[in-house]
């Protein structure tokens, strides 16, 4: 969206906006309504506001339609049901900046197509892993802890890990399947590392899929049935292998399996002659 359109748009809903966020008690009306209609008495029981202050409020939602009185109970309406998902995201979204909020500003996030940006309120539930001074290893020695209990594995490898090399060696052997999209530099380095005799040979088992990328990509994505790990690189183009977001929402799951999707679409399978 153009930036003139975008100010534009925000001139014609700012009231709108504003009218919810502005108020507390709005706001948490909607969001109490989440799980279902409510009476004035549980509304003030589970708001903490009076219930004079809760029935004036709820005036002004009904007038604008975004809940509506059947009996004695109060319900969302469908706008109303629609504005809640979306202050949940809301909400969601800035909680996950504000708990991870130098992983977001150290690192170089323009490899995140802007329709998955969109949709960051996903990866609420995240935690950046961080090595320290006693264990710089503690990021990658709980990435493969996780690897280690997976069934299925799908990864996106710009950079390359000999000691997770090691570990997809087990995993294959233990019939977990493994999908990886890697730049041309890493599929190089790879059959350099292991032989191409062995990779064809890897790649005839049916639980390993490698696919070839050509684009410069700068995100190291790595998901599998119980959790999604994200790690980047600085804004110089140095690759961090110091710190890795964690999550094992369903939700991000779901978020990382089409991200990885995305980059699959410009990849090619490999296959070795």
């Amino acid at each position: 969206m153009e930036y003139n359109s975008t100010i534009d748009l925000y001139g014609e809903v700012q009231e709108d906006i504003r009218f919810i966020i502005a108020s507390d008690v709005r706001m948490k009306i909607i969001l109490c309504l989440d799980d279902g209609s409510k009476n004035l008495k549980l509304l003030t029981q589970k708001i903490g506001f009076s219930p004079s202050t809760i029935s004036h409020e709820n005036r002004k939602l009904e007038e604008k339609r975004i809940i509506f009185k059947k009996g004695r109970f109060f319900h969302l309406s469908p706008i109303g049901k629609i504005i809640l998902i979306k202050l949940i995201n809301l909400l969601k979204s800035k909680s996950l900046i504000n708990n991870n909020q130098e992983f977001f500003l150290n690192h170089n996030i323009d490899c995140i197509p802007d329709n998955f940006l969109y949709e960051i309120e996903s990866l609420y539930g995240s935690c950046v892993l961080e090595s320290t001074a006693k264990n710089i290893f503690y990021p990658q020695k709980t990435l493969y802890e996780f690897l280690r209990n997976s069934i299925k594995i799908k990864g996106v490898y710009p950079i390359f890990f000999p000691n997770q090399l090691n570990l997809f060696k087990q995993l294959l052997k233990n019939d977990v399947e493994i999908q990886l999209i890697l730049t041309d530099e890493i599929l190089d380095h790879l059959i350099d590392t292991v032989g191409r005799n062995s990779l064809k040979k890897a790649l005839s088992e049916k639980n390993l899929i490698l696919w070839r990328t050509e684009e410069d990509l700068k995100i190291n994505l790595v998901l599998s049935e119980n959790f999604l790990s994200l790690a980047l690189f600085f804004k110089n183009g140095s690759y961090d292998s110091s710190s890795i977001l964690i999550c094992e929402q369903i939700s991000a799951i779901e978020w990382g399996d089409k991200l990885f999707n995305h980059y699959l679409k410009s990849a090619e399978k490999i296959v070795l002659e």
